[in-house]
């Protein structure tokens, strides 16, 4: 269902009217009726619509943005979302001859220009305390924004845009790394889902990963179809092995207690037997 707009509220204050035309009910648009009561009224109306369903779709997971998003999914027990983060570099800033000593403090904006009206910012870091007879002076740096966009290669086309303590202060070279970007909201939402699935009882990467916690280098799992439906016989298989496809006891019960925490009830299990009955010496299996 669609959500009502103003449009919408006017459009119901005129179908409840009943009465007689005259100056203050008479209902057609733009009327003293209108501009004084439904008017006014259906813009409000509109607004409170608009925060009820905000606030709703904020605790929703499929709707969430921005804080509230993060919450959501702090509540499923998901993983942290990817902070965008600020490029980071250094410039060399020199001058053609001494006599005065300072510093150059932390926020101090370096500007980089990259088109006739276009120009992008950087920050010194930390405070730089520079001698009285010092000519050059490298400082660390940093992109005012978030995310890409803000790279560059010992760029010369830049300057001081803040005032230092010397003039004769000009910016040699700058050079600076991407950030990351804020991780989509959309790519954060799948990123969940998928981690949820993967840690469901019985499938097949959180019993792997089971495995591979109890301290196998190896885990290779068959499916009861892996040889066709003509031998499916309605039993997984999984073969496990340390770093020289060595299975020790140690090992093997290990990952039998590990899986045995984390298969769904329909899983069947077997006995143990060794590999050699297989195609190889290497490796016991479990299922």
């Amino acid at each position: 269902m669609a959500e009502p707009n103003i449009s919408d509220f006017l459009t119901a204050a005129m179908q409840a009217v009943r009465g007689y035309e005259s100056s203050t009910c008479d209902y057609t648009r733009g009327s003293d009726y209108e501009m004084l009561t439904s008017g006014p009224t259906a813009i409000l109306w509109a607004r409170q619509m608009r925060r009820d369903a905000e606030l709703f779709a904020s605790g929703r997971f499929a709707d969430a943005a921005g804080p509230d998003l993060g919450i959501a999914v702090e509540g499923r027990g998901g993983p942290e979302r990817v902070a965008g983060t600020r490029g980071t570099g250094h410039a060399i800033i020199k001058r053609t001859s001494g006599g005065t000593s300072g510093t150059f403090w932390k926020g101090t904006r370096i500007e980089m220009r990259t088109g006739y009206s276009e120009r992008i910012l950087y920050r010194i870091t930390d405070d730089v305390a520079v001698t009285s007879s010092a000519l050059d002076v490298r400082v660390e740096v940093e992109a005012d924004k978030l995310g890409k966009g803000v790279r560059a290669s010992d760029a010369q086309n830049c300057r001081l845009v803040d005032a230092t303590f010397d003039s004769g202060w000009v910016v040699s070279r700058l050079t600076c790394s991407d950030g990351v970007e804020d991780e989509a909201p959309e790519d954060y939402r799948e990123r969940t889902r998928q981690l949820e699935i993967s840690k469901r009882y019985g499938h097949l990467t959180r019993i792997k990963q089971v495995c591979f916690d109890a301290g196998a280098a190896n885990v290779i799992v068959f499916r009861s179809n892996y040889a066709g439906a003509a031998a499916d016989a309605g039993l997984n298989v999984c073969y496990v092995g340390d770093v020289n496809y060595e299975t020790s006891a140690a090992l093997q019960a290990a990952c039998r207690l590990g899986d045995a925490g984390c298969r769904s009830s329909r899983d069947q299990h077997a006995g143990t037997r060794d590999w050699r009955e297989c195609q190889s010496r290497s490796m016991r299996l479990f299922s």
